[in-house]
């Protein structure tokens, strides 16, 4: 997908939670949204994840309507994501 996007600052908070301490529910959130920004389609992005594609598009849905608001400990004052 090459319309998605996100700020340095955004892609540098949600690469910071991929690791083993992150709380799985953000820890999935955090890499379907880096994996979309860097341009994996939908399908690999649910096989990397191990969620349904449908749980994928979903989450994409979500941060476009809702931006950095899915991680409720993001410092950043730019909450909708980049156009």
């Amino acid at each position: 997908m090459t319309d998605f996007f996100l700020t340095p600052q955004q892609h540098k908070y949600l690469t910071s939670l991929l690791n083993e301490e992150t709380p799985r529910p953000l820890y999935h959130r955090a890499q379907i949204l880096t994996l979309y920004a860097e341009g994996w389609p939908t399908h690999k992005i649910a096989e990397q994840v191990g969620l349904t594609r449908s749980a994928v598009r979903y989450w994409r849905a979500r941060f476009w309507k809702d931006g950095m608001e899915l991680f409720p400990d993001y410092p950043g004052e730019i909450s909708q994501p980049a156009l």
